[in-house]
């Protein structure tokens, strides 16, 4: 599992595993971990996890289970006897759910959850020509922008784009967009949803939960414009446990 985690935070009391989005590195999480280390009285042992395939970890992304295989051979690896949140966005969030039970807390951000053949057949000629035209800087920069991507991560993030191989990210968009799940257990994982992003996403949430979180004035940039609270549910889940 080359460079599939990268440690930030040293410590013993818990362990918070942060699951990308499937097209943003593990860069998505630098403000939530920083924000997660300014907040804590005590350490929190902090891991990123990487897909097959991406940045430099070798492979190929198959799909969600194997995935899911993966991030649970990490979690019996690290965990030491701590308690465990997942922290996921997107495909991220879809595979935090299935791995829930190995787990004491899961907070789920943008997870679609409704299989949409349309939209997967109009996703998947989208992403092929966004990989061609993210080679051109300013276009690059207008897709950046429309994700809510900051520009402190704009280079990562076409560095990243541009290594992505078209069956990778065929088989990326088919995992995301056939993802099903039932409803989640709301004491033990928060579904969040930004209040802009589209009305396919805010079903999918309300399909999850009798009570997600909807962040106000959100579209699918959470993690980068709301760092501070995704350190708050975390703190908030493992002082619940305790009680």
């Amino acid at each position: 599992m080359e460079e599939q985690v990268k440690e930030q935070v040293k410590g013993q009391r818990s362990l918070v595993i942060f699951v990308n989005n499937g097209l943003y590195g593990q860069w998505m999480w630098d403000d939530s971990i920083k924000a997660l280390k300014d907040q804590v009285n005590e350490s929190i042992k902090t891991l990123t996890y990487n897909y097959n395939g991406f940045g430099k970890t070798a492979g190929m992304f198959k799909d969600i289970p194997q995935e899911c295989t993966r991030l649970r051979q990490l979690i019996e690896k690290e965990k030491e006897g701590e308690k465990v949140c997942l922290v996921g966005h997107g495909v991220g969030a879809q595979i935090a759910l299935k791995v829930s039970d190995a787990a004491d807390q899961v907070i789920a951000i943008s997870a679609l959850n409704e299989f949409a053949p349309l939209q997967m057949k109009s996703a998947l000629s989208s992403a092929k020509q966004k990989k061609l035209l993210n080679r051109i800087p300013w276009y690059a920069k207008r897709s950046g922008d429309a994700q809510g991507i900051p520009t402190k991560h704009f280079d990562r993030y076409c560095e990243d784009s541009r290594k992505l191989s078209s069956e990778w990210l065929t088989n990326m968009i088919v995992a995301n967009m056939t993802f099903e799940s039932g409803p989640v257990d709301s004491n033990k994982v928060r579904i969040v949803v930004g209040e802009l992003e589209s009305k396919q996403m805010l079903a999918s949430a309300c399909k999850l939960s009798s009570q997600p979180i909807i962040v106000q004035g959100a579209r699918h940039d959470i993690p980068f414009k709301n760092p501070e609270l995704i350190s708050k549910w975390i703190i908030e889940g493992f002082e619940n446990e305790g009680k």
